[in-house]
C-alpha cells in the first residue's frame, strides 16, 4: 500500500541510481514504456507500482526501504487515503521502557512541530503530503527529546533549530528544499 503514496524518493545516491535504473528499465524488469513522464501517475501513484506490486523492490529507493506506512500511526498524521487510514487506525504501540514512550513523545511532538510550523517545508507540495509529514516527523525527532542540546557548548535546542533541521531532512530525502 505504501508504494502508492505520491512520493518523490529520497536523493540519495543509492536512490538516484536507482530511480535512473528503474527510468532505463533496467530495474528488476521495469518496463520503458512504464516513465511516460518523470514522477507519478495522474493518480498519485508511484511510477513502479504495477498490478499492486513494486517493480522495483529489491533496488527500491532508501525512503521506501526505511519507512512503511506504520509511519502515520507513530506520528499521529492522517493519511490521505481512506484504505491506508483504515489499517493505520488498528495499529497500536507498547511500550518496553521510559525510553521507548520518550522517543514515540518526540516523534509526535515533531509531527505537530512541522504541521503548524509551514517554515519547515519551503514548498506548498511538501505541506499538503501527510506521508513528508510523517516521515520527516520520524527523522527530526532527536530534535524533540527532552533535554536536546545541540553544538560542542550544548546549549538547548531552539525552534529556529528544529526548523532548520526539518528542512535539511525534507532537501536530503525528498529534494525539494
Amino acid at each position: 500500500m505504501c508504494h502508492a503514496e505520491a512520493v518523490t524518493p529520497a536523493a540519495a545516491p543509492s536512490t538516484r541510481s536507482t530511480c535512473a535504473r528503474a527510468r532505463s528499465g533496467r530495474a528488476s524488469g521495469c518496463p520503458r514504456s512504464f516513465f511516460p513522464r518523470p514522477g507519478y501517475t495522474e493518480e498519485g501513484a508511484c511510477p513502479v507500482l504495477i498490478g499492486g506490486r513494486c517493480t522495483i523492490y529489491e533496488d527500491r529507493p532508501l525512503v521506501c526501504r526505511t519507512y512503511d506506512c506504520r509511519i502515520y500511526a507513530a506520528t499521529d498524521v492522517p493519511p490521505d487515503r481512506a484504505d491506508i487510514a483504515a489499517q493505520v487506525r488498528r495499529w497500536r504501540f507498547s511500550y518496553p521502557g521510559a525510553e521507548d514512550r520518550e522517543l514515540h513523545e518526540a516523534v509526535l511532538a515533531a509531527a505537530r512541530f512541522i504541521r503548524e510550523q509551514s517554515a519547515c517545508l519551503p514548498s506548498e507540495a511538501a505541506r499538503r503530503q501527510p506521508v513528508r509529514v510523517a516521515t520527516l516527523a520520524v527523522v527530526a525527532h532527536e530534535k524533540f527529546l527532552p533535554g536536546a542540546t545541540i553544538g560542542a557548548r550544548r546549549r538547548p535546542v531552539a525552534d529556529r533549530d528544529r526548523v532548520y533541521a526539518v528542512a535539511y531532512a525534507n532537501e536530503e530525502l525528498f529534494g525539494d528544499g
